[in-house]
């Protein structure tokens, strides 16, 4: 009787066991996977937010050229809100070092469209094509 259980005891453990093995291990390759989409995912995030700078930059421009300086400054205000946030979490020092120059050029351009300068044109340009160098560089996950 005793060894009848100790039989069904040590089954019974082998089938935990044989159960529990192969789903402990799925779990480690799905968590594994699930680190690595969301590395991508955030890679993906950054080039979207980036590719938005430049749309924005555009947009600003365009907008000066059709001498509609009010709306151009709101799309400024919100591109170099998210130009800042973008140089904040930069990962790498070049990238970086390209948003800070872009936000250097602020307080001439929000000045330039507040007096609706005709002249801010050339200051917008300068600053559509730095954007698009920005947004060429490859993001890493």
């Amino acid at each position: 009787m005793r060894g009848k259980l100790i039989l069904w005891l040590v089954l019974l453990v082998a089938g935990f066991l044989a159960g529990f093995i192969p789903q402990y291990l799925r779990a480690g390759r799905m968590e594994a996977e699930l680190a690595r989409l969301r590395q991508e995912t955030t890679a993906s995030q950054r080039r979207l937010d980036l590719a938005d700078i430049r749309d924005q930059a555009a947009s600003m421009y365009l907008e000066t050229l059709s001498k509609n300086y009010g709306v151009a400054m709101e799309t400024a205000s919100r591109f170099f809100k998210q130009v800042r946030n973008l140089a904040d979490t930069a990962q790498r020092n070049e990238q970086k070092t390209a948003l800070e120059e872009v936000l250097s050029m602020q307080d001439r351009i929000t000045a330039g469209l507040a007096k609706a300068d005709p002249a801010i044109q050339f200051d917008l340009q300068t600053l559509l094509e730095k954007a698009r160098e920005v947004t060429r560089a490859p993001v890493k996950p």
